[in-house]
């Protein structure tokens, strides 16, 4: 939860940038500083996500969650979405599932792979859960 906590809230502060004379270098100035920004909330998640000797069906499961919170988190967080009711909810819930199908393997590939460089081990990424072990 950690994770997805320090998402939200890393990719919600926007940073604003001083004029720098002319109107398409600050665009180019915010559209860099957008970017960076982006990438850096990404990262902190992956390294939040990979710390600690989870097995790869760990990792999935909980990349798979805090994409869902982070999908939630930015349409239910967002003030242009004004539905009534259970529309809103509808819309939230449904953003945190296409979050978690889409942006958690990739959460998940992403912890992997610092979990491999953290620990330099393949057994570092042996399945935990039952289910996966027979």
């Amino acid at each position: 939860m950690l994770a997805a906590v320090a998402g939200l809230v890393l990719g919600h502060l926007h940073f604003s940038l001083p004029a720098s004379g002319s109107l398409e270098a600050a665009l180019s100035e915010m559209a860099l500083a957008n970017q960076l920004w982006f990438l850096f909330t990404y990262g902190v998640v992956v390294v939040i996500l990979s710390v600690g000797r989870q097995g790869i069906d760990v990792l999935l499961a909980r990349a798979a969650l805090v994409a869902f919170v982070l999908g939630a988190g930015v349409i239910g967080l967002t003030p242009l979405v004004i539905l009534p009711g259970p529309r809103w909810l509808l819309a939230v819930v449904l953003a945190g599932l296409v979050f978690a199908v889409v942006v958690g393997p990739v959460l998940a590939l992403l912890a992997a792979l610092a979990n491999l460089l953290w620990y330099r081990s393949l057994a570092s990424l042996r399945p935990q859960l039952r289910i996966f072990n027979g």
